[in-house]
């Protein structure tokens, strides 16, 4: 198991290994200078928002179609 991760830079074809320790403090940091906060309330009202919104637009979808979005909505 390596203890290293390859991070995309801005440079074209060019990454950086940096250590899974100095990853994590890089996206805690992140996750605490830029991220929203969601009630859990909120993320199970949109949910049912969007099965409810599933169901009314399944005419407009294949069998398959609608079986990959109602999939793709559980995940």
């Amino acid at each position: 198991k390596s203890n290293f991760i390859a991070i995309p830079t801005d440079k074209t074809n060019f990454t950086m290994l940096i250590t899974t320790e100095e990853y994590n403090l890089w996206v805690n940091a992140h996750l605490f200078d830029s991220a929203t906060p969601i009630p859990c309330s909120r993320i199970q009202e949109i949910h049912s928002s969007a099965q409810a919104f599933l169901i009314d637009i399944q005419p407009h979808f294949s069998t398959d179609e609608f079986l990959f979005l109602k999939k793709s909505l559980k995940s």
